[in-house]
């Protein structure tokens, strides 16, 4: 999907999200590094859940470098992940790289705002405006305009320049 770590091969990433690993179904996302010959099956890189039934890693997507360090970024969906009220509103975690590596603690959370309406349930990356920039869309199933409807709903987040996309969307 994306080179996680720099080396000129394409690497693998997936999502896990009912995976118990660290919480009851908090679900997990994982990375296989590609390299010259054979495809070599042990994980190289295992990101967690943290909230029980969070669904961490229901959608995965590989984000085309955007802080210049010549790795892809990680974009994770958690739609039952619970915000810093309680509330499951679901998020979506962006993890930049990190010397050495993949940084365990996302570089950027989007959050949802209402209760079970499973923001973060899709993620796509593409240029979804007329400039050259990244952008990331979120999908969100079970949004109710009107109460009890289900509507659903769907974000873009606009990448505003490097710079910029650095410390977050617009």
């Amino acid at each position: 999907m994306g080179d996680f770590n720099g080396d000129g091969f394409g690497d693998v990433l997936s999502g896990a999200p009912l995976s118990s690993t660290a919480a009851a179904e908090a679900g997990m996302a994982q990375i296989w590094f590609g390299s010259t010959g054979t495809f070599d099956t042990l994980v190289d890189v295992t990101l967690f859940g943290s909230d029980i039934a969070e669904d961490f890693g229901r959608s995965v997507a590989a984000l085309p470098d955007v802080n210049d360090d010549g790795k892809f970024e990680i974009v994770v969906g958690a739609p039952r992940s619970s915000n810093s009220v309680g509330l499951s509103t679901g998020e979506v975690k962006v993890y930049f790289s990190a010397p050495g590596g993949v940084s365990s603690n996302p570089s950027l959370v989007l959050e949802g705002t209402q209760t079970d309406a499973l923001f973060g349930n899709s993620v796509a990356i593409g240029r979804f405006n007329s400039d050259a920039l990244f952008d990331v869309g979120v999908g969100e199933p079970s949004r109710d305009i009107s109460p009890g409807v289900n509507n659903g709903a769907y974000y873009l987040y606009f990448g505003q320049s490097n710079e910029v996309f650095k410390n977050g969307f617009e």
